[in-house]
């Protein structure tokens, strides 16, 4: 039995997500299909999460009757999403969301995040420039050089406690993404481990092999994330942190049915200090696109949805 069956008959999550930042306004969409693990419910739905530059936040969710193919490049109901462009709209009684974008390469290259999967957390689909129209509460706005990333996930139960970040334009000459969370080992949780790729002057850093896992110093709480990673005689440290009011907090399900709490922003704060031989050679601080999900809801982040 190949993993795709052994998934399937174990209930199963597609996971699509799309995230958009730009200076006046950020954009999350999640699509999902869930087929739980007694087969009863076989759902499909998408949200929309927009957040303007005053920190107002402005949450969609629109159940489909059917499950939606699960196929990349995505027709999801009413969304849209490729490597070249996204477009869709979502309406609840009192609001709507639109959004009409086109998309080009980022700089930054893709990593191999071999770990991801066994993580069950997702995985970077692209690194994309943004460009096009956001619609909502009666106004638009134009992006121009927006950042956007794509990431998917197909499991069959979501791993009940991670955080991920993007940085793909943490200076000039440095991108960032990673993942962290505690291994689940059946009745126990195994250590923290976490999975990086760091583009630094041109050259790729990636930390992806169980042995750069377990070697790296990695420290999550539900607004915040310290890593640090070394390799021959560089040391990379890394902190990244939200204010509860940037976070929008969404509720997910799993295939068993248990609720995780999901706190997500593009515009969290990065700061990486690069050392040398135990000497600071360079620093970069940005907005980064930071989320956590966790079974313990924080108390500070409203509920959207």
């Amino acid at each position: 039995m190949n993993l795709t069956q052994y998934i399937g008959t174990q209930g199963e999550q597609h996971v699509w997500q799309l995230y958009v930042r730009s200076q006046d306004a950020t954009l999350w969409i999640r699509c999902n299909n869930l087929r739980s693990k007694n087969g009863f419910r076989q759902d499909a739905d998408i949200t929309a999460v927009l957040t303007d530059h005053d920190h107002n936040h402005l949450a969609i969710k629109t159940s489909l009757n059917h499950h939606q193919p699960s196929t990349f490049p995505l027709t999801f109901g009413p969304c849209t999403i490729a490597l070249d462009a996204s477009h869709g709209t979502l309406v609840s009684k009192r609001n709507a969301i639109s959004w009409n974008l086109t998309f080009s390469p980022c700089q930054m290259p893709l990593g191999p995040f071999p770990l991801a999967s066994m993580m069950h957390a997702p995985r970077t689909l692209a690194h994309l420039t943004a460009q096009g129209t956001l619609t909502w509460g009666g106004k638009t706005i134009d992006l121009l050089k927006a950042s956007a990333t794509i990431t998917y996930l197909h499991t069959s139960q979501l791993n009940h406690s991670w955080v991920l970040a993007y940085a793909p334009d943490l200076s000039r000459d440095i991108s960032f993404e990673g993942l962290s969370t505690r291994m689940n080992l059946g009745f126990f949780h195994g250590p923290e481990i976490a999975s990086l790729r760091l583009i630094y002057e041109g050259q790729a850093y990636d930390f992806q092999s169980f042995k750069d896992a377990l070697s790296m110093h990695t420290k999550r709480q539900l607004s915040e994330w310290r890593f640090q990673a070394d390799r021959g005689d560089l040391s990379f440290r890394g902190h990244i942190r939200s204010a509860a009011r940037d976070l929008a907090g969404v509720t997910l399900e799993d295939t068993d049915g248990s609720l995780l709490f999901c706190n997500q922003t593009c515009t969290a704060e990065m700061s990486l200090l690069v050392y040398r031989a135990g000497k600071l050679v360079n620093s970069a601080h940005a907005p980064a696109l930071f989320e956590s999900v966790s079974s313990m809801r924080n108390p500070y982040v409203p509920n959207l949805l």
